[in-house]
């Protein structure tokens, strides 16, 4: 049971304890196996912030798998992302040694070194980086104005996401780096992120007044149309539903009941649920656009209104709950309403 006492020659010979044990006493320090863990960190996040290999991969795909799309009719549209592919490619070197360098330093211990190169590549890749997101959004702009290019236009602006990503990583690096080896929260530095999209909106709308210079070329070659794009869209907006006059859909109510319709009918007639035209008939009553007996019959009008007459301080949920449902609520609002109102509209109604 529970309560009986464990044998200490068994736990002494359990292979398990015996292990546990053995590295217990051989293991470094925790505060040792802290610092080697921070130094795998930062060496992972110094590797990875200033390279641009991911980004150039997924133009690679992008071009694979959108080829046909690809087929502009402007020359600079059919080159943009090669220009932008290749010029973070050139890169490539460059990054990698850059990248061993930092791992160097931080190796080394030589903190104020890392800081100071740090900055530098701050500075050399944030304005790089945001040369390419401002030819990226040029083309983007361009894409979106374009019919059958939903997919592509989507895929650029995953590309999009990443170049703004990137910017965040390498705007916080070292932040990030300062933060973990002083032993401070490493938090997401909020000022960054607000920083690189506060710039990418005013991008955005430079692109836009770039734009009305640089519509994309279209003519029956291509069989492309300027299209109104989809609500992902940054540059083209989405096409715009005619708006109804106001109130158009009362009077198409009104018009029907003076052709003698009563609310199941009009319901049936416009597709709408009987309450709605219900809702419909008690507003068209305040206003004195229709007349209460084209609603409901005098006995239905009478008994509704003498209870809510004689119990003036409650609602309609209680007149309901009198009346047992045997009445809608918009039946309720339609004599609410002729109580209310019905003197006047009635005699403009007639």
């Amino acid at each position: 049971t529970l309560r009986t006492p464990i044998d200490p020659s068994v736990v002494s010979t359990d292979r398990d304890v015996q292990a546990f044990e053995q590295r217990r006493l051989t293991q470094a320090p925790l505060t040792e196996q802290l610092r080697e863990q921070q130094a795998n960190y930062l060496r992972g996040v110094l590797g990875s912030t200033f390279d641009l290999g991911d980004i150039v991969q997924r133009i690679g795909y992008l071009r694979k798998d959108h080829s046909e799309a690809m087929e502009f009719e402007d020359e600079s549209m059919r080159s943009a992302l090669d220009r932008i592919s290749d010029r973070l490619g050139s890169e490539r070197k460059n990054t990698l040694a850059f990248g061993a360098q930092l791992a160097r330093l931080l190796a080394e211990g030589d903190h104020d070194s890392l800081q100071e190169r740090l900055g530098k590549g701050v500075s050399y890749y944030d304005p790089l980086l945001k040369e390419c997101m401002r030819e990226l959004l040029q083309h983007l702009a361009q894409v979106e104005q374009l019919s059958r290019t939903k997919k592509y236009a989507a895929a650029v602006r995953e590309i999009d996401g990443m170049l703004v990503k990137k910017r965040v990583m390498i705007g916080r690096a070292g932040h990030l780096v300062a933060a973990i080896l002083s032993g401070d929260p490493a938090t997401r530095f909020p000022a960054i992120e607000r920083k690189v999209a506060d710039q990418r909106a005013m991008m955005v709308g430079e692109v836009k007044e770039w734009l009305k210079e640089h519509l994309p070329k279209t003519s029956t070659k291509s069989g492309r149309k300027r299209s109104r794009a989809s609500k992902e869209a940054v540059f083209a907006e989405p096409a715009k539903k005619a708006s109804k006059p106001k109130g158009e859909t009362y009077e198409k109510t009104y018009a029907l009941v003076a052709e003698g319709k009563d609310a199941a009918e009009i319901a049936a007639t416009r597709g709408l649920a009987q309450s709605t035209i219900e809702g419909h008939l008690a507003r068209g009553i305040a206003e004195g656009r229709v007349h209460i007996d084209q609603v409901m019959d005098g006995a239905t009008r009478d008994a509704i209104a003498g209870w809510m007459q004689d119990h003036a301080d409650q609602g309609l949920n209680e007149a309901n709950k009198h009346f047992a449902g045997t009445h809608s609520f918009g039946k309720l609002r339609a004599v609410q309403a002729w109580l209310a109102h019905g003197a006047d509209a009635n005699k403009e109604a007639e």
